[in-house]
């Protein structure tokens, strides 16, 4: 047997010409058995078989408790992991120990015919393999709780997630993952102690204050990363809501070219999709949907001269989707002027995605069949309505609107 070290403990290797001798022999030995000429050498046949088969086990069960071994030993390794999954960490110590004993016999023997001869290695091999079983079934159990609590953990795999909880003591160990649980969050902003969460950071380097702090110390949180990621996600929501309403309120009142550099990305698209459609409905009741038509253009040419000069990165890709949807909201005022459509019941409107902002208690939510206790956004068209999820996407750029997109 070759063997190969891993934290001390030699692992089997290149083992496949062993394999091949070992199938030729165990071929040629019931062929053997089966001849009519064996009997006078019947019992050493039947020896030598039940040695080959004896050594066939071993290899069987050391390659499958070898490859589940080096997944589950740096997991145990972990204090948190030792802490959160006492009775599986218990369990599988003593296969541990059971392992490096038994591999250390073999790297010690070497032969395959030696090694067979070892007292009971392969009984325990077997029922190392059994118990290392019920660990990774408890280990999945546990993963399991995590993600149910969390779900979007069921975004990581076993390994990612691992290695999130296998290092709870320090929170900032989790910003690699970030990303792969949230849609727009590469990282988070942690204070000068690692304490607390203040703000939510793109993949684009777009910074967002979250407007409630995250303290991941405080009692319920310290150790339990899922707790914290929860609030974190709230935050994330309630956050955009927050900003969202104070860039409506200040659309209102500032110059629009101003306006649509001081706001992140997402919100300034939210609110330009929101004060369109409030514009063109009240263009439709009034009749002047022409009107509205050149205060369109107008917007575009305003921001055609902004996007001449200089600009932030961040900016333009913002001003870019701004343009890419103000290009599409123009196009189809211009058909409604040429279509004479003047009711914001018409169907020519109606078939538009059009946003409405709501305040708290403003609608019944369908789901609870009570007023909303946060602030909303409808998103319509036809006669169907959906809720603004408000999860934060970062500041990406937007793929041109035509009728198949």
């Amino acid at each position: 047997f070759g063997t190969n070290e891993r934290n001390g403990v030699p692992l089997l290797k290149g083992i496949d010409d062993i394999q091949t001798v070992l199938d030729d022999h165990i071929s040629k030995t019931q062929a053997i058995r089966s001849s009519p000429f064996c009997k006078p050498f019947e019992a050493e046949v039947h020896k030598w078989e039940a040695t080959l088969m004896y050594i066939q086990d071993f290899i069987d069960q050391t390659i499958a408790l070898q490859r589940s071994w080096m997944a589950l030993e740096p997991i145990f390794v972990s204090d948190d992991i030792k802490r959160q999954l006492p009775q599986e960490s218990e369990n599988f110590a003593r296969i541990d120990q059971t392992f490096r004993m038994r591999m250390k016999q073999v790297d010690d023997t070497r032969n395959c015919i030696k090694i067979s001869q070892i007292e009971n290695i392969v009984e325990d091999m077997t029922e190392s393999n059994t118990t290392i079983e019920k660990v990774q079934k408890g280990l999945k159990d546990y993963l399991e709780t995590k993600r149910l609590y969390f779900p979007r953990f069921f975004f990581l795999n076993d390994a990612d997630l691992l290695s999130i909880l296998a290092e709870t003591k320090d929170p900032t160990l989790v910003q690699p993952h970030m990303g792969k649980a949230f849609e727009g969050i590469a990282k988070v902003r942690f204070d000068k102690d690692n304490r607390i969460i203040e703000a939510m950071i793109s993949a684009e380097g777009e910074l967002v204050e979250l407007v409630t702090q995250i303290d991941v110390m405080k009692p319920g949180n310290v150790g339990a990363v899922e707790r914290w990621l929860v609030e974190v996600e709230e935050s994330m929501m309630d956050t955009l809501r927050h900003v969202t309403k104070k860039s409506n309120e200040a659309y209102a009142v500032a110059d629009r070219v101003k306006w649509c550099c001081e706001w992140p990305g997402q919100v300034v698209l939210c609110t330009d999709c929101i004060y369109f459609t409030s514009e063109m409905t009240e263009a439709l009741k009034s009749n002047s949907v022409a009107e509205y038509e050149k205060k369109c253009f107008a917007q575009l040419e305003n921001i055609v001269v902004l996007v001449r000069g200089e600009m932030t990165k961040l900016n333009r890709v913002t001003v870019g989707a701004m343009v890419t949807i103000d290009v599409h909201a123009r196009d189809e005022v211009t058909q409604l002027v040429k279509d004479r459509v003047d009711s914001p019941e018409d169907f020519a409107w109606l078939k538009q995605l059009r946003y409405y902002w709501q305040d708290k208690g403003t609608f019944e939510r369908v789901d609870t069949l009570k007023p909303n206790t946060k602030m909303e956004c409808k998103v319509c068209i036809v006669n169907s309505t959906l809720l603004y999820g408000f999860e934060y996407l970062g500041n990406t750029a937007r793929l041109v609107i035509t009728p198949l997109t």
